[in-house]
């Protein structure tokens, strides 16, 4: 892994920042006529090689509402739900909520993929409701990957076989700007701050090139923080979402910068 970089800036479409690929899929209805690009449907789940669902939760197909302004890209006509009944806030809590699964996507491109590709792009358009509650935080989609069944182990503050794994979802959190004087309370709060966290191998190169963004943070027992603030999520409003990633040579520091691309439809 070289030099982490965060952009946050207009592309022709967001959700294809790079147009020359070798194998690829989406679900977008209304994506650009690209070569090597397959559409796929949402549902059902096989189509996608969705799995690992978390217990007790769903990712249900709905008609989206619509946003409190206008998109300059055509608005998804269906998409996945992540439900929070009330009391809820995580998968693990007595009321769960939430969705959570792994995607590897369609046969080919997951095929293309086990034999050996050094790079690729995932991207999305979300959403949250205009009535949204941002409480402390949250995590997002992200790409993952890894060496066979430990591709999955990069998460939940796990630290063994850090080395054969990566994942990179996206954050929302809160920064207090103002405290009480006399007891510990936020009076005044800053909501939706987006970062990239990061699991990736627990090395000095990999934690000097992310700490070297501005407003990261590494922690012991979980991922690191990579570019709090860097952007800020609004209720209400499309989002499109873009990580591309490279990998290095084993042994060698020859990676691309991780780029993540956040724009807005306004």
């Amino acid at each position: 892994m070289s030099q982490s970089v965060l952009q946050a800036h207009r592309v022709p479409d967001p959700l294809f920042p790079l147009q020359d690929f070798a194998f690829g899929f989406t679900t977008c209805t209304s994506a650009p006529a690209l070569p090597n690009l397959t559409t796929v449907s949402l549902s059902p789940d096989s189509a996608l090689c969705i799995h690992k669902n978390t217990k007790d939760l769903t990712h249900n197909i709905v008609q989206p509402p619509n946003p409190i302004r206008p998109s300059p890209h055509p608005e998804p006509r269906l998409a996945w739900e992540a439900c929070y009944p009330k009391g809820s806030c995580s998968p693990k809590t007595e009321i769960p909520g939430g969705l959570g699964f792994y995607l590897s996507g369609p046969k080919d491109f997951s095929s293309a993929l086990e034999k050996g590709a050094r790079e690729a792009v995932f991207s999305y358009r979300m959403m949250f409701s205009k009535d949204w509650e941002w409480v402390k935080g949250g995590k997002l989609p992200g790409a993952y990957g890894g060496i066979g069944d430990l591709a999955y182990r990069c998460s939940g503050g796990r630290q063994t076989d850090r080395c054969k794994c990566f994942n990179l979802r996206l954050m929302w959190r809160y920064v207090c700007v103002e405290w009480s004087v006399c007891s510990p309370i936020c009076w005044n709060r800053k909501n939706g701050l987006g970062e990239l966290y990061v699991y990736a191998p627990l090395n000095e190169t990999n934690k000097k090139a992310l700490l070297s963004v501005p407003n990261s943070k590494a922690n012991s027992d979980y991922g690191i923080s990579v570019g709090l603030g860097a952007w800020t999520f609004e209720p209400g409003v499309w989002r499109t979402v873009a990580e591309r990633v490279k990998l290095n040579t084993v042994g060698d520091a020859n990676g691309g910068p991780i780029c993540l691309i956040i724009c807005s439809d306004i």
